[in-house]
């Protein structure tokens, strides 16, 4: 699903639409397991007292259990782990957005073993 909620832009977008091979792979991971997202999504931060854009690359639109992750919301990519990636995700996180960083290699676990768990989202209880 894309940013309008029609068909994938895996299908009929070419490589330009994508930031980076890595992050088609996801696009279609999520598409073949029919979780709905948006991409590229830009977001208002604040850091050391300024408000900054960065973008987000995608917001799930509903959180997900990602096997030895726990439950997931935001998805990053990068190519590898790096000190700039880990400031970003930092950053992310003390402004609301809890992000799981996939890499490289990580992504070639996901594809080949999966990369849900087995459950149900919560669903929340009205006190």
């Amino acid at each position: 699903m894309n940013v309008q909620d029609t068909r994938s832009p895996v299908g009929y977008m070419d490589e330009k639409f994508f930031a980076h091979p890595l992050e088609k792979r996801m696009a279609v991971m999520l598409d073949r397991k029919g979780i709905g997202y948006r991409y590229r999504v830009p977001v208002h931060v604040i850091r050391d007292g300024e408000e900054r854009e960065t973008e987000i690359d995608f917001i799930l639109f509903s959180p997900i259990y990602v096997r030895g992750y726990g439950l997931v919301k935001y998805i990053e990519m990068k190519n590898k782990m790096s000190k700039s990636a880990r400031q970003q995700q930092v950053l992310l996180k003390d402004n609301g957005y809890v992000t799981l960083i996939v890499t490289a290699k990580l992504m070639e676990v996901f594809e080949k073993n999966g990369f849900l768990e087995r459950r149900k989202v919560p669903t929340p209880v009205a006190d």
